[in-house]
């Protein structure tokens, strides 16, 4: 529930408006934007009447309410400029919390000023095009909440319905320019609500549309992060690792780059499960692989490659600096027992290395080949060159 307050001659007070508020701002936003190119226009067309009233006041034209005239489309053409000059400050500052106040003010005073008009002119136009206008104007440019045109709509009509009986002799006369300020009201009224609620429908299909592309995002993003993360150890997943070592085997083929893989698996892996179940397996992986990032500079990647299986990509790196790490990743992991809850488990790792060339079937033969001649025997042993070749 949104409460538009706005004063007109201690009339009205305030309108509860069941909108949303999103729309209504976004509405309050619409119109700020055709203010200013309304209120120029606006300012022009009162300098334009100014300058034919002196025209003809100076031809000899005899009106009675001549001063009133001349003041009133003076006042119209200065607030046409000063509108236009605070509208453009307002939307270029963003200060939405003033933005409906002087719109209700625009229209407020817009229409006073054509009601004004028609009636000062009534003895001699015989007729409300000036009332008319404002209102079909003020209907067509600026989208307002049904009940906030009414409020507007209907007091001037009263106020119009009450003054022509004072300003006109004539019964017949105020009869029919009552009719037709009537008829011309209704349908102001009409138009207005019309494009506000087709404004109003799409912009609440917009909402709808961003609401769900934001879902269909936010969905995408998740099932990214499933993809790419592995949901047990938090680190890469298999399919996104895979992505990187092509891109990695790229740039080593483009600049002779040299750089590695290792391969670890997790000697009798199968004992933990069985003996104390998944759950205390799931947290061993996890213990592992926490120690094992430890062991990595910022630009190596860790991966769970599945299972009891992890890998590593060690970019940009030599022989020598990958046995480096292989050593220490070996004595961070098996140095002291991984502690879960009570149970107290020492871990020994195989592990597997390949330099990265040619290509991912390649690296990978390597790597499994490696890592089974690891497991065949009691220790690490220690690679000749020609393993890395």
């Amino acid at each position: 529930m949104v409460r538009l307050e706005f004063t007109l001659v201690g009339i009205v007070r305030s309108v509860m408006t069941k909108i949303n508020e999103a729309i209504l701002h976004q509405m309050i936003l619409e119109n700020m934007k055709r203010l200013p190119k309304l209120s120029i226009l606006a300012a022009v067309f009162g300098m334009i009447q100014l300058s034919l009233l002196f025209r003809s006041f100076i031809d000899g034209y005899q009106h009675p309410y001549k001063d009133i005239l001349l003041i009133s489309y003076g006042i119209f053409s200065i607030l046409g400029i000063v509108y236009a000059i605070i509208s453009a400050y307002l939307i270029n500052q963003k200060q939405t919390s003033t933005y409906g106040f002087i719109i209700m003010s625009f229209i407020l005073f817009s229409l006073s000023f054509g009601l004004f008009f028609s009636l000062s002119h009534a003895n001699w136009m015989g007729d409300i095009t000036a009332y008319s206008l404002a209102l079909l104007i003020m209907s067509i440019v600026f989208y307002m909440p049904q009940k906030v045109s009414a409020v507007v709509y209907i007091l001037h009509y009263l106020v119009f319905f009450l003054l022509v009986d004072v300003v006109s002799l004539s019964s017949t006369f105020v009869l029919t320019v009552r009719i037709n300020a009537l008829f011309v009201t209704l349908f102001a009224l009409f138009i207005n609500r019309f494009l506000s609620n087709q404004f109003k429908l799409m912009y609440e299909q917009t909402l709808t549309i961003q609401s769900q592309a934001n879902q269909l995002r936010q969905r995408n993003e998740e099932l990214r992060h499933m993809a790419y993360v592995d949901p047990l150890t938090g680190f890469m997943s298999r399919q996104r690792f895979a992505e990187l070592f092509q891109r990695q085997l790229d740039y080593n083929q483009r600049y002779d780059n040299e750089s590695y893989l290792l391969l670890i698996d997790v000697d009798d892996f199968k004992r933990y499960n069985d003996t104390y179940g998944h759950l205390f397996g799931d947290d061993v992986l996890i213990a592992i692989a926490n120690r094992l990032s430890k062991c990595l500079r910022e630009s190596d990647v860790l991966g769970r490659w599945g299972g009891d299986e992890f890998i590593i990509l060690l970019p940009s790196s030599r022989q020598g600096e990958v046995l480096i790490v292989r050593d220490k990743i070996i004595e961070e992991v098996t140095r002291d027992p991984i502690q879960i809850g009570e149970i107290n488990e020492k871990v020994s790792l195989s592990i597997g290395v390949s330099r990265i060339e040619y290509s991912w079937e390649y690296t990978m033969e390597q790597a499994d080949k490696h890592l089974y001649r690891s497991k065949s025997q009691n220790d690490l042993p220690v690679f000749p060159d020609i393993q890395f070749q």
